[in-house]
């Protein structure tokens, strides 16, 4: 009996990730007055609509509505991955600045991205800005 691979390439992921409609988003914050926090967000298609649940499960739940925000979330991945710099040391220190890693599962596919400071407002738009 032979086995092969099951191991994708990054990119293979990153295609995968950027065709999904469900996705789970975890952000790590490292650095900061509180050194290290960490959100979940779920991204699902619903009957009518698709959202983006922030903390899903607990009592601070809440949610983005995707509907006009979709393509922003797909530039945030992909400048996320080529932004990506797995080596950055990453800090919990608040005498550091504050660095993000996201680490981003559809299905058995997992990608962790650890971008620039650019990427992290992108995101930031797609969690905070009402429009």
């Amino acid at each position: 009996m032979i086995f092969s691979s099951c191991e994708q390439t990054d990119e293979e992921k990153l295609n995968i990730i950027l065709n999904s409609e469900e996705l789970t988003i975890q952000q790590n914050i490292y650095g900061g007055f509180g050194g290290y926090s960490e959100q979940i967000f779920n991204l699902k298609k619903g009957e009518y609509e698709l959202l983006l649940i922030i903390n899903e499960g607990t009592d601070y739940q809440t949610f983005v509505r995707m509907e006009k925000k979709k393509e922003l979330l797909k530039s945030f991945i992909k400048n996320a991955y080529k932004n990506n710099d797995l080596d950055k040391k990453m800090s919990n220190s608040c005498m550091t600045g504050i660095d993000s890693e996201y680490i981003i599962r559809s299905g058995m596919t997992t990608l962790i991205l650890r971008p620039n400071a650019q990427c992290d407002s992108i995101f930031n738009l797609i969690i905070y800005d009402k429009k």
